[in-house]
């Protein structure tokens, strides 16, 4: 109803290491040492007001710290971590009920617009080993799969929804859809390419 508060957080956690082409897998990478281990943990913090019955407004504020191990990013003869951690992209955002509470006995949907601004770090820097001159160790930027952020802002279009099945059960579900427009960020990625030299959004 008018004026309520919410908030609420949820906790996740991912773990990489396996590596594919495509659709093909190669095992042999974990069965010699040299695959690549991604560890990423996340924790997402919500809160949202409702301005009126159908109308509310929310804020998300994302928390991360990953870990990234590898041989090939370090000289390749030793295997070593890099890190990043802190605030993530959040986002805002307001959105709509379609139903009135009167009309809304088995369920509603809502349909939301926000921006996800970029407020992570998209050039987060942590310590290379074997890279520099006569094997030295170098800081650079982290590789793109644990950056905290990637540099743009976006437009989210956004729905949720709930909607009683049965007596107590219920069913729930969101999803949204992110437009970012900005091509790349100005972050170097250490690779040889030239089209993979700058990280992209």
């Amino acid at each position: 109803t008018k004026g309520d508060w919410n908030m609420s957080t949820n906790y996740w956690y991912f773990k990489s290491f396996r590596y594919l082409r495509g659709t093909h897998e190669e095992p042999a990478r974990i069965e010699n040492g040299t695959e690549v281990i991604n560890l990423s943990h996340g924790l997402d913090i919500n809160i949202s007001y409702s301005f009126s019955d159908r109308i509310y407004g929310v804020v998300s504020l994302p928390l991360a710290y990953n870990e990234r191990s590898s041989l090939y990013e370090h000289g390749r003869n030793y295997r070593h971590t890099t890190y990043s951690g802190g605030i993530a992209d959040m986002r805002v955002g307001a959105g709509y009920w379609l139903l009135s509470s009167e009309k809304a006995k088995k369920g509603n949907m809502a349909l939301g617009l926000g921006l996800k601004l970029p407020t992570g770090d998209y050039s987060a820097e942590s310590t290379f080993y074997n890279v520099g001159p006569d094997g030295t160790s170098e800081v650079r930027p982290v590789d793109q799969s644990i950056q905290l952020g990637d540099g743009g802002t976006g437009l989210i279009l956004d729905m949720q929804g709930i909607w009683n099945l049965k007596g107590t059960t219920f069913l729930y579900y969101d999803g949204f859809y992110l437009f970012n427009p900005r091509n790349t960020n100005g972050t170097e990625t250490n690779r040889s390419r030239p089209n993979e030299s700058i990280m992209s959004v």
